[in-house]
Protein backbone atom coordinates (compact mmCIF):
# COMPACT_ATOMS: atom_id res chain seq x y z
CA UNK A 1 0.00 0.00 0.00
CA UNK A 2 2.84 2.05 0.01
CA UNK A 3 3.21 2.60 -3.31
CA UNK A 4 -0.26 4.13 -3.55
CA UNK A 5 0.67 7.05 -1.47
CA UNK A 6 1.91 8.66 -4.46
CA UNK A 7 -1.77 9.08 -5.46
CA UNK A 8 -1.87 12.02 -3.19
CA UNK A 9 0.39 14.24 -5.28
CA UNK A 10 -1.77 14.19 -8.21
CA UNK A 11 -2.89 17.82 -9.11
CA UNK A 12 -5.75 16.36 -10.94
CA UNK A 13 -7.58 14.34 -8.14
CA UNK A 14 -8.85 15.98 -4.96
CA UNK A 15 -6.79 14.82 -2.54
CA UNK A 16 -10.05 13.15 -0.33
CA UNK A 17 -11.07 10.91 -3.40
CA UNK A 18 -7.58 9.81 -3.55
CA UNK A 19 -7.76 8.88 -0.37
CA UNK A 20 -10.67 6.51 -0.50
CA UNK A 21 -9.98 5.26 -3.95
CA UNK A 22 -6.49 4.01 -2.63
CA UNK A 23 -8.00 2.48 0.97
CA UNK A 24 -10.77 0.91 -0.95
CA UNK A 25 -8.47 -0.76 -3.42
CA UNK A 26 -6.48 -1.50 -0.36
CA UNK A 27 -9.34 -3.42 1.26
CA UNK A 28 -9.12 -6.15 -2.08
CA UNK A 29 -5.54 -7.11 -1.24
CA UNK A 30 -5.53 -6.88 2.47
CA UNK A 31 -4.47 -10.19 3.55
CA UNK A 32 -2.40 -10.94 0.85
CA UNK A 33 0.84 -11.74 3.37
CA UNK A 34 1.42 -15.05 4.55
CA UNK A 35 0.84 -14.18 7.84
CA UNK A 36 -2.71 -13.39 7.28
CA UNK A 37 -5.31 -15.19 5.74
CA UNK A 38 -6.46 -14.03 2.38
CA UNK A 39 -9.16 -11.83 2.15
CA UNK A 40 -11.78 -13.35 -0.45
CA UNK A 41 -14.80 -11.28 -0.56
CA UNK A 42 -16.44 -8.13 1.81
CA UNK A 43 -17.05 -9.76 5.26
CA UNK A 44 -15.56 -8.89 8.70
CA UNK A 45 -12.01 -8.83 7.39
CA UNK A 46 -12.43 -6.88 4.46
CA UNK A 47 -14.21 -4.16 6.53
CA UNK A 48 -11.23 -3.93 9.31
CA UNK A 49 -8.92 -3.94 6.24
CA UNK A 50 -11.27 -1.25 4.58
CA UNK A 51 -11.81 0.57 7.98
CA UNK A 52 -7.92 1.32 8.91
CA UNK A 53 -6.48 1.65 5.49
CA UNK A 54 -9.30 4.79 5.26
CA UNK A 55 -8.61 5.76 8.83
CA UNK A 56 -4.59 5.82 8.60
CA UNK A 57 -1.98 5.49 6.30
CA UNK A 58 1.12 4.14 7.48
CA UNK A 59 4.76 4.13 6.37
CA UNK A 60 7.98 3.36 8.21
CA UNK A 61 10.33 6.30 8.64
CA UNK A 62 14.02 5.85 10.30
CA UNK A 63 12.89 2.03 11.58
CA UNK A 64 9.64 4.01 13.12
CA UNK A 65 6.04 3.13 12.29
CA UNK A 66 4.44 6.48 11.30
CA UNK A 67 0.68 7.01 11.71
CA UNK A 68 -1.24 9.60 9.61
CA UNK A 69 -5.07 10.27 9.84
CA UNK A 70 -6.85 10.35 6.75
CA UNK A 71 -10.43 10.25 7.14
CA UNK A 72 -13.08 10.02 10.21
CA UNK A 73 -14.71 6.97 10.66
CA UNK A 74 -18.28 7.47 9.90
CA UNK A 75 -17.21 8.60 6.44
CA UNK A 76 -15.49 5.62 5.79
CA UNK A 77 -18.08 2.94 7.37
CA UNK A 78 -20.48 4.78 4.84
CA UNK A 79 -18.22 4.17 1.98
CA UNK A 80 -17.59 0.94 2.56
CA UNK A 81 -21.38 0.20 3.40
CA UNK A 82 -22.56 1.90 0.21
CA UNK A 83 -19.69 -0.27 -2.00
CA UNK A 84 -19.77 -3.71 -0.01
CA UNK A 85 -21.88 -5.91 -2.85
CA UNK A 86 -23.09 -8.94 -0.20
CA UNK A 87 -25.38 -10.31 -2.53
CA UNK A 88 -25.75 -14.16 -1.79
CA UNK A 89 -28.03 -16.52 -3.81
CA UNK A 90 -30.82 -16.33 -1.04
CA UNK A 91 -29.73 -12.93 0.74
CA UNK A 92 -30.49 -9.27 -0.39
CA UNK A 93 -27.74 -6.66 -0.99
CA UNK A 94 -28.37 -3.29 1.16
CA UNK A 95 -25.36 -1.78 -0.47
CA UNK A 96 -26.61 1.38 -2.42
CA UNK A 97 -23.80 1.12 -5.15
CA UNK A 98 -22.65 -2.26 -5.17
CA UNK A 99 -18.95 -3.17 -6.30
CA UNK A 100 -18.71 -6.93 -6.38
CA UNK A 101 -15.57 -8.02 -4.95
CA UNK A 102 -13.81 -9.30 -8.15
CA UNK A 103 -14.24 -6.17 -9.50
CA UNK A 104 -12.63 -4.49 -6.60
CA UNK A 105 -9.87 -6.64 -6.88
CA UNK A 106 -9.44 -5.65 -10.63
CA UNK A 107 -9.17 -2.07 -9.48
CA UNK A 108 -6.91 -2.27 -6.93
CA UNK A 109 -4.70 -4.10 -9.53
CA UNK A 110 -4.44 -1.27 -11.69
CA UNK A 111 -4.03 1.00 -8.94
CA UNK A 112 -0.99 -1.62 -7.72
CA UNK A 113 0.48 -2.00 -11.19
CA UNK A 114 -0.08 1.94 -12.45
CA UNK A 115 2.46 4.94 -12.74
CA UNK A 116 3.43 6.63 -9.00
CA UNK A 117 1.05 9.29 -9.30
CA UNK A 118 -1.90 8.22 -12.09
CA UNK A 119 -4.57 6.75 -10.86
CA UNK A 120 -6.19 4.44 -13.12
CA UNK A 121 -10.63 5.41 -13.39
CA UNK A 122 -12.26 3.97 -10.20
CA UNK A 123 -15.09 2.03 -10.77
CA UNK A 124 -18.40 4.80 -11.29
CA UNK A 125 -19.78 2.90 -7.80
CA UNK A 126 -16.64 4.25 -6.47
CA UNK A 127 -17.31 7.55 -7.02
CA UNK A 128 -20.64 7.62 -6.29
CA UNK A 129 -20.52 6.01 -2.97
CA UNK A 130 -17.81 8.59 -2.19
CA UNK A 131 -19.98 11.57 -3.01
CA UNK A 132 -22.91 10.14 -1.10
CA UNK A 133 -21.21 10.03 2.08
CA UNK A 134 -20.95 13.24 4.06
CA UNK A 135 -18.03 15.51 2.68
CA UNK A 136 -17.54 16.97 6.75
CA UNK A 137 -16.69 13.60 7.59
CA UNK A 138 -14.01 13.18 4.90
CA UNK A 139 -10.26 12.46 4.99
CA UNK A 140 -8.55 16.10 5.33
CA UNK A 141 -4.68 17.44 5.13
CA UNK A 142 -3.33 15.62 8.72
CA UNK A 143 -2.68 18.12 10.95
CA UNK A 144 -0.55 15.85 12.85
CA UNK A 145 1.40 12.32 12.38
CA UNK A 146 1.80 9.85 15.29
CA UNK A 147 5.27 7.97 15.59
CA UNK A 148 5.33 4.30 16.48
CA UNK A 149 8.40 2.19 16.96
CA UNK A 150 7.60 -1.43 15.19
CA UNK A 151 9.74 -4.31 16.35
CA UNK A 152 11.72 -5.85 13.92
CA UNK A 153 11.60 -2.83 11.01
CA UNK A 154 14.47 -3.04 9.31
Amino acid sequence: MLGWLAVFSSPRIPRFVAAILVCAAAAALAGCTNTVPRVTGYGPEAYKNFIDGCTVTRTIVDKKQVVTPLAQNNFCTCVYNDIADTTKDDKPNNAVYPIPWDDLKAYENKVAGGTAGELPKPPANLTKAIAHCPRGAGPTAPSSSKTTTTTGAK
